[in-house]
């Protein structure tokens, strides 16, 4: 009988399903390996944490081996930090500062944000956001994420936001303009032709965790005497 009209049987038909889920399997480990990220769902979340403040009428989850510092009276700093119990700086900690952090801001900053490659993020948050972007190193890994909300607590200002990123090994920067890397001291990005390249290594593993924050953040509902 020729190849074309070859019937095979169960055990055959067997094997092949065995090896196609084979070639699929590793075919999804190599580029799970090359793009090295870890998906989400690894992030185990049933032993965190939860913060809330009924000053500021919000929630978030964290793991047990980080912390949460409260800066209400400093209006230069995150009213709130929440980093790894293994850091040894002293917050407070802002959005320059090179410290894996989640920070809330709910009155905002009076300082110049951050400059560079963004995209719109893809976290899922709880709740509805006026605006949600990633920050992206030369390579297209997220860095950090910038996330201002809709129907804000009466107690947040409008300018109210959180931040989260992680550290970078081997950190640094450079600027180009029209594809040309120029002298950072020349650099003006207002000008729509300058931009910064930011270029190092991401903790991976401390973004999932940052992000799985960030999904947890949820406003409390408030009470009428508030």
């Amino acid at each position: 009988m020729d190849s074309e009209g070859k019937k095979y049987s169960g055990k055959e038909l067997w094997s092949i399903g065995i090896a196609t889920i084979l070639v699929v399997a590793a075919i999804f480990l190599v580029a799970l390996f090359k793009t090295n990220e870890i998906p989400s769902e690894n992030i185990n979340t049933s032993d965190w944490e939860t913060y809330e403040s009924p000053e500021f009428n919000f929630s978030i989850r964290y793991p047990k081996d980080w912390q949460i510092s409260e800066f209400p009276e400093n209006p230069i700093s995150p009213t709130f930090n929440i980093y790894p119990k293994n850091i040894t700086d002293d917050p407070p900690f802002n959005h320059f500062n090179l410290i894996p952090n989640v920070s809330i801001f709910p009155q905002g900053v009076p300082t110049e944000g951050v400059i560079g490659t963004n995209v719109p993020s893809d976290i899922i948050f709880s709740e509805e956001t006026n605006r949600a972007i990633d920050f992206l190193m030369e390579n297209g890994k997220s860095w950090a994420t910038y996330t201002s909300f809709l129907n804000l607590p009466k107690n947040w200002s409008s300018d109210g936001f959180v931040w989260a990123r992680v550290k970078i090994t081997d950190f640094s920067v450079s600027c180009e303009r029209d594809g040309r890397e120029i002298n950072l001291t020349e650099c003006n990005t207002f000008t729509g032709h300058d931009h910064y390249i930011y270029r190092g290594e991401t903790d991976e593993e401390v973004r999932k965790i940052e992000e799985a924050m960030l999904k947890s953040f949820k406003f409390l509902k408030e009470t009428n005497n508030q």
